[in-house]
């Protein structure tokens, strides 16, 4: 039938295919290949880019992870303020298949000292109901 060789050779190219797959997504390259992305991240954060400039070149950024929510896929893109993570960052949910983003929020947070919070401020973007917090909430800080 098949080979050693011919097995391993196929189990090799099935664990590349695997992980070329899985490779990690981070925004500012996503949009260099999904104009739609690119534009919705721009619409969503406009509201915050006067305040928070940095926003519009995306910021330090995370991996995108997956989502689901009522069979609905998602790509959860995060980031926040270089050189400043703790007092300013944001999360977006990009519904590929739409080329939409439905929801999002950007996170504020003061400190009193070197690292304890005073106040954290919550703004959601977009139309960011319930279920979406849900999925959100884990991005947030």
């Amino acid at each position: 039938m098949f080979s050693k060789y011919t097995l391993a050779a196929l189990a090799l190219a099935v664990s590349m295919g695997s992980s070329y797959a899985q490779e990690s997504v981070y925004l500012p390259e996503a949009v260099t290949t999904d104009a739609a992305l690119k534009a919705e991240f721009a619409r969503i954060t406009n509201s915050i880019a006067k305040d928070a400039p940095w926003v519009k070149e995306y910021g330090t950024t995370t991996p995108a992870q997956e989502a689901e929510l009522d069979g609905t896929r998602y790509q959860v893109f995060s980031g926040c303020k270089p050189h400043n993570c703790p007092a300013e960052s944001y999360v977006v949910l990009y519904n590929p298949d739409k080329k939409q983003i439905s929801a999002g929020a950007f996170v504020t947070t003061d400190y009193s000292s070197s690292d304890i919070a005073s106040n954290t401020t919550i703004q959601w973007l977009g139309n960011t109901d319930l279920d979406h917090i849900r999925i959100l909430a884990k991005y947030l800080f």
